[in-house]
């Protein structure tokens, strides 16, 4: 017993608090089971709609590395497009339920142990960064192999065309276009802007 009277007893308060999160924990479980399903049925859609607009007997020999990069690049991006708005509305439920009212409905996470949330939450999104980051690199590597060609169909402003041939004719010399010259650049700048 602690009384007044007892010198060198020291009286030491705290309080612990602990949230059973199980059941959130199990939720997210399965609408993250539920998502990669649906991410695997997404990708094997859009490789389904490659492999028809790209059949094997066009592309000949290119088709299977082309098949490879596209269905590595299609689950990459669908996997880290999905995952990364699944970590966005788990973290803004855990800031709704927390920061966000006035009575506490929800306490946060406890930082013990080594699958703590916040470790979790660490991983997870490093995962989703490196994913993204190979996406875009495949993307650009993409990209960069295309060939693009430019045609402006622009009329010329005199639009009888016999008399144009009919004067560089007459003129014995290459036929000279009415087209503004600046208007390749231009469409060049718009086509970059894309």
């Amino acid at each position: 017993m602690i009384s007044e009277d007892s010198p060198g007893e020291e009286v030491v308060y705290f309080m612990d608090y602990f949230e059973e999160t199980s059941k959130l924990w199990n939720t997210s479980r399965v609408i993250l089971i539920v998502s990669q399903v649906l991410i695997g049925i997404v990708v094997l859609v859009r490789t389904y709609f490659f492999m028809q607009h790209n059949p094997k007997n066009a592309l000949g020999s290119k088709f299977w590395g082309l098949f490879a990069f596209k269905f590595v690049y299609f689950a990459l991006d669908i996997w880290s497009s999905i995952m990364f708005w699944e970590l966005f509305l788990l973290n803004m439920y855990w800031f709704t339920m927390y920061k966000m009212q006035d009575n506490a409905f929800l306490l946060l996470p406890s930082t013990q142990g080594l699958s703590s949330a916040y470790d979790f939450f660490g991983v997870f999104f490093l995962i989703i960064l490196v994913m993204r980051t190979l996406v875009i690199l495949m993307k650009i590597f993409d990209q960069s192999r295309a060939d693009l060609f430019l045609m402006d169909w622009e009329e010329h402003k005199n639009t009888d065309q016999y008399e144009l041939r009919r004067e560089a004719e007459a003129k014995k010399g290459p036929q000279v276009s009415n087209v503004i010259a600046w208007r390749s650049t231009f469409i060049t700048n718009e086509f970059n802007e894309m």
